[in-house]
């Protein structure tokens, strides 16, 4: 018998934020890889809010799973993988 494969639904519009950020996060090795639209120039992961508006995926991340990011701060990769979304491996800070 053949394989059968299993698509992934895409997110709906009325999903809640942490759904659609979900959709896209696959946990392997301990990171949390964004599988969403990434952008090549700046190695930005994108999550579209579904109302037009877009947030990068690691600070969505941290705004979902840790709190809020003060006004001049951004956020750092601890593991130095571009692509990880995974809260316990993000720390904001002052650099850019």
């Amino acid at each position: 018998m053949g394989k059968v494969k299993c698509k992934r639904r895409r997110p709906s519009p009325n999903d809640t934020v942490m759904e659609r950020f979900m959709h896209y996060a696959v946990v392997r090795n301990g990171c949390w890889w964004w599988k969403g639209t990434k952008e090549k120039k700046t190695r930005r992961c994108i999550l579209s809010l579904g109302n037009g508006n877009r947030l990068t995926a690691h600070k969505a991340a941290y705004n979902l799973f840790v709190g809020d990011i003060d006004r001049g701060k951004h956020i750092k990769h601890t593991c130095g993988n571009w692509f990880c979304v995974n809260p316990d491996h993000l720390v904001k800070t002052e650099e850019e």
